[in-house]
């Protein structure tokens, strides 16, 4: 991964992931790249993963709210 830009509190983040190759025994390749609110990328990088072999569902928690002061 390559750090790009900073990123602060309050900051809007998206996370964009494509996979790009399918590698034997149940791995990917993907590429991983996050950009801020203003469309800046901010993160870059590439990484092997081990793919589920069962397709997953992922319930998100709702997050508490930040304040700083």
């Amino acid at each position: 991964m390559s750090f790009q830009k900073p990123v602060k509190i309050g900051d809007t983040l998206t996370v964009r992931l494509e996979i790009l190759e399918k590698l034997p025994k149940f791995r990917v390749r993907i590429a991983t790249r996050v950009f801020n609110q203003r469309d800046e990328l901010v993160v870059d990088g590439e990484a092997e993963i081990l793919a589920p072999r069962k397709q997953q569902t992922v319930t998100l928690p709702t997050l508490p709210a930040i304040s700083i002061g």
